[in-house]
């Protein structure tokens, strides 16, 4: 049995204790928060009879410390104060990058206090120079060519003077410029290779001598997880696999060397003070919804080409940054079945959670109008209930990587809808039926008449589903008028004009359908009957 304690600092308590007993702790488990982490060491220590004195020592100096606790497997023992403090006196590691930093910053200080002691030579010398330039005349008896020589070599030893203190200043300020960046190199290794570490006194009185374990928790700010899912479907038939993995950073100051892991949707650093329930409108969200609900529907793939995206840069070392996610009310724990090593240098280490495997529904689509080809959808079902966390997700369709798509947990739809990219076994084409398309005059309108024919063909050895999509012209102008005149059994919604076909295509076989219309307007107004799309192309 466990005896826990909550540790509250008594400030100046002191007790007269001959020796300290340091307990060289392991980090045995951590739980990893959306932002935050609990890191649990353990130590065991044969305890004699009567007061003590321990020390944790190696803790994490980003310890919050009203978080930390105490469990003791023995009862027979009473805490009876405890006190939490920075260490900076620590023996440093020895590292051969930051013993040759050491060595370059000697030869630098070095090298700069002798040309400093030379320029001061050079400026002893020409204030000598300067204090003796008075060496009489004729009325003095001194010659005049004597006058010259001695003028002559005061100015050349000036100028000498001058120009070796001018380029003993440039040299000295390259120098200090490389002083200042090896000592802030030195800086960063010394904090990264010889972090300060947290040590917690305890002093305890045990009524008899034992052998007990000590477990000590506490939070840190800097360590957090973000969600990164991989969907992955194999063919157009099988049920799609969510890989659920975490991208896990640690800035605590601490390797966490083969430990036991949580992930944790739970957010201990936000405080003890129980909520505040307020009212709950459905109509506040309304306009929320309707502003993403496009998006939640179907997610746009990102080009492949702009590749896989991480939490943090390319190995960058950088500060991490935070962004609000939707989380399900109820907090979720992952229990990481192997243990994992991160360590302290904030950047991303790749976490596996889980993998699940969801029912799908695949469909081809087209819009031949806009794009030649048909692409394949599938409709994941189910993905709600798994207490997911609102993050990216990279697609894979038959092992290829197509792009990357976003999970929203904030959706109010079960289901996921993504794009696996173009199918190139499925033939499409769009012609105009030019027999069929005609210009006329009526009175003072004119009257165009258009014939589009498309025609699909699955070169699959399966069956496919598709949903094919065109639309007519609408108009908001009385003066122009809309006629639908064939559009082949299509589903059609009046106030956008978009038309949806919907069929089953067996292997080999084919699927035409025809849309015709006509628009008529006054003769001399200018009217856009055909639609068109921009592209950018060269101007010379």
């Amino acid at each position: 049995m466990k005896y826990t304690f909550s540790l509250m600092l008594f400030i100046g308590s002191c007790f007269s204790i001959q020796a300290q007993q340091i307990l060289k702790s392991q980090i045995k488990q951590v739980t990893v928060y959306l932002q935050g982490a609990e890191l649990v060491h353990e130590s065991s220590s044969a305890l004699p009879k009567g007061k003590s004195t321990l020390v944790f020592d190696g803790l994490s100096a980003n310890m919050q410390p009203e978080s930390v606790v105490l469990e003791c497997s023995e009862k027979d023992v009473t805490i009876q104060s405890v006190t939490i403090r920075n260490n900076y006196l620590k023996e440093l590691k020895q590292n051969a990058s930051i013993e040759n930093l050491k060595e370059r910053q000697a030869k630098l200080q070095k090298d700069i206090s002798k040309l400093q002691a030379e320029k001061g030579v050079y400026q002893r010398e020409r204030e000598i120079l300067f204090r003796n330039e008075a060496i009489g005349g004729t009325s003095n008896n001194v010659p005049i060519a004597e006058i010259e020589k001695a003028a002559n070599f005061f100015r050349q030893r000036n100028t000498e003077i001058n120009i070796f203190l001018l380029q003993a200043e440039e040299q000295e300020a390259k120098l200090n410029t490389e002083l200042r960046q090896v000592n802030q190199q030195l800086s960063e290794l010394n904090a990264s290779i010889n972090p300060p570490t947290s040590e917690v006194t305890i002093v305890i009185d045990c009524k008899s001598s034992v052998n007990t374990t000590f477990s000590l928790k506490y939070l840190v700010r800097n360590a957090g997880w973000a969600p990164k899912y991989d969907v992955r479907a194999a063919n157009a038939v099988d049920p799609v696999v969510l890989d659920y993995h975490a991208n896990v950073f640690n800035n605590s100051g601490l390797d966490w060397v083969d430990v036991k892991m949580i992930l944790s949707t739970a957010e201990p650093l936000q405080g003890a003070e129980k909520p505040e329930m307020g009212v709950w409108d459905l109509a506040d969200q309304l306009q929320q919804v309707a502003g993403v609900q496009k998006n939640l529907e179907m997610v746009t793939i990102m080009e492949a080409s702009k590749g896989r995206s991480d939490y943090l840069g390319d190995g960058e070392k950088e500060e991490v940054s935070f962004n609000n996610v939707s989380i399900p009310e109820l907090t979720s724990e992952f229990d990481i079945p192997n243990p994992y090593s991160i360590l302290s240098d904030g950047k991303p280490y790749v976490v596996d959670v889980t993998q699940y495997t969801l029912p799908a529904t695949y469909m081809h689509y087209a819009v031949p109008k806009q794009d030649g080809d048909a692409f394949l959808t599938a409709k994941v079902v189910g993905w709600n209930t798994l207490n997911l966390v609102s993050g990216k997700a990279s697609v894979f369709f038959a092992g290829a990587y197509l792009g990357q798509s976003f999970i929203n947990t904030a959706s109010v739809d079960d289901t996921l809808s993504l794009s696996l990219g173009r199918d190139k076994r499925i033939a499409m084409s769009r012609k105009k039926q030019s027999e069929l398309s005609k210009r006329q005059f009526i009175g003072n309108n004119e009257k165009e008449t258009f014939y589009f024919e498309t025609t699909v063909r699955n070169n699959r050895d399966k069956p496919i589903q598709f949903l094919l999509e065109d639309q007519l012209p609408i108009s908001s102008n009385g003066d122009i008028e809309v006629g639908m005149l064939e559009i082949s059994g299509a589903e059609l919604e009046k106030n956008t004009g978009r038309l949806s076909w919907r069929f089953t295509l067996n292997p080999g076989e084919s699927k035409t359908v025809v849309l015709g219309y006509s628009v008529k307007s006054p003769k001399g107004k200018s009217v856009y009957k055909v639609k068109f799309r921009t592209v950018a192309c060269p101007s010379f």
